[in-house]
This record gives C-alpha cells, structure tokens and sequence, in this order.
C-alpha cells in the first residue's frame, strides 16, 4: 500500500516547477497554500498540481521526487502531458487516491 508521493507544481502560465515529496499530500498542500510550505512556491505561485504518482516507501518518492528534478524542461512536461494532458489541477484526484491507499 502507498503511502508516500512525489508531486509537481506549477502555475498557470506554467512558467516553473515545484518538486516535492510527502506522506501527507492533505497538509502539505494547505502548507503550501497558505505561504508556509516553500519560499519558491510562494514567490512564484506554484500551486496548481498537475502531477503525482505514488510509492511505497519514504525513500522511494524522495529518489523519484529528486529524478524529476534532474530532468530538462521539455522532459518534465512530456511527463506531465502524457499524465494530466490538459493541465489540469489535481488535488481533488490526488486527495481521493490518498484516502483510498491511507493504510
């Protein structure tokens, strides 16, 4: 059962990325939401999610959340295009697949 994640922020204009790990996505995203959870996230409005994905440990999303980030530009949005083609904000799907795999 999953209970860690890697994600990625970005804004509206897609104009920068914010990758990030959790056992927590629920208060991680209210941290972020609120100012407290980055500085970059803050100072670039990065708070629209647009990508996921589950793992089963701590350390595993720590490896893929520092994978995604040594990825170049064009990478990471064929990525999330083939993930979330439109752009879509995820939270709600990433907040309902988190309670579904809560152990």
């Amino acid at each position: 059962m999953a209970t860690n994640w890697a994600y990625i922020l970005t804004n509206k204009a897609r104009g920068g990325f914010y990758h990030g790990s959790t056992s927590d996505p629920a208060a991680r995203l209210e941290e972020h939401r609120s100012g407290r959870g980055s500085v970059h996230v803050r100072k670039y409005g990065l708070f629209r999610l647009v990508w996921f994905q589950a793992c089963e440990d701590k350390e595993d999303a720590l490896t893929l959340e520092h994978r995604m980030k040594r990825k170049n530009r064009e990478r990471k949005i064929a990525i999330i295009e083939s993930f979330n083609p439109t752009w879509n904000d995820l939270t709600e799907v990433w907040l309902e697949e988190a309670k579904r795999t809560w152990p």
